[in-house]
């Protein structure tokens, strides 16, 4: 009990969130306080990619397919994450695997566990959801990468913080039709880290008021509401942009094509729950600060 104390302590201190988020993941599972892992297996892309960000990638030992980014050349690629089989992972002999609640299945994670193998679920929704995962995962890898959490935070707050000093009550808000699927078409709702960022760059989503996490409007729709910007937004390197910017541009009447207004972001680089976010909002704050 003291050795349980002692580490919320730090946390409340260092790393400023509270004892529960500091022991427990997002489905209410103890994080080991001295795991010392040395064999990790991540079961996302963007899971894999923050562990090498925090400076863990010598440990790393299986990721899945179209993960980004320096990976070690012994690393055991283990298939697209939707195919990946308790198999694979259990071969790996892995002490330590990160899940997560948006791309893993809890069967596949009770799999897993029933080897005695510690998972780490962490969760995506929101960028405060985010900015726990990482805090999570560096806890669990025996704090690695704290100063690059603190520097994200700083950050994230630096592009906050004017937004509720300077923007002027008159400013205009771009109205933005986010696109991040084709065939079938995908948007955003609220309910998402990509509509954070779209508000703290001062843009208004279009479809902020569905009742999904992400709409499939039709391309009626898209029209009728006539955005102005188009932000397309590739999620893999299934390239949808080239088709998806000809084909808007045949509607003139759109305000977003009338000015010209479509852009392409590159891959992942505001849809994947990791660091380079920032690097994102950065981007998108750019584009419409140039409007």
């Amino acid at each position: 009990m003291l050795l349980k104390n002692t580490v919320a302590v730090f946390f409340v201190f260092v790393y400023g969130i509270s004892p529960v988020h500091a022991l427990e993941d997002f489905v209410g599972k103890m994080i080991p306080e001295n795991l010392n892992p040395q064999r990790v297996v991540a079961l996302m892309p963007a899971l894999a990619e923050v562990v090498v960000d925090l400076g863990a990638a010598p440990i790393l030992i299986g990721v899945p397919d179209a993960t980004q980014g320096f990976l070690p050349s012994t690393i055991v690629k283990l298939g697209p994450y939707t195919q990946i089989s308790s198999e694979a992972v259990l071969n790996l002999k892995p002490d330590l695997v990160f899940a997560s609640m948006d791309g893993n299945s809890p069967s596949l994670v009770k799999q897993i566990e029933k080897f005695g193998v510690s998972v780490v679920t962490i969760n995506t929704q929101s960028l405060s959801d985010i900015v726990r995962s990482f805090e999570m995962m560096s806890f669990a890898l025996g704090k690695k990468g704290f100063s690059k959490i603190e520097e994200f935070k700083n950050t994230l707050q630096k592009f906050k913080n004017p937004l509720k000093k300077n923007a002027p009550s008159n400013q205009k808000k771009w109205r933005i039709f986010v696109q991040i699927g084709w065939e079938p078409l995908v948007s955003i709702g609220k309910n998402t880290f990509l509509h954070e960022l779209i508000e703290l760059a001062r843009g208004e989503n279009l479809f902020a008021n569905s009742k999904l996490k992400y709409p499939r409007p039709s391309i009626e729709e898209v029209i009728k509401a006539n955005p102005d910007v188009i932000l397309i937004c590739p999620l893999h390197k299934k390239d949808f942009s080239e088709k998806s910017t000809k084909f808007w541009k045949k509607f003139k009447n759109m305000n977003a094509v009338r000015h010209d207004r479509i852009y392409v972001l590159p891959e992942g680089l505001l849809t994947k729950p990791t660091f380079s976010l920032l690097q994102g909002l950065g981007k998108l704050q750019q584009i419409l600060g140039a409007l």
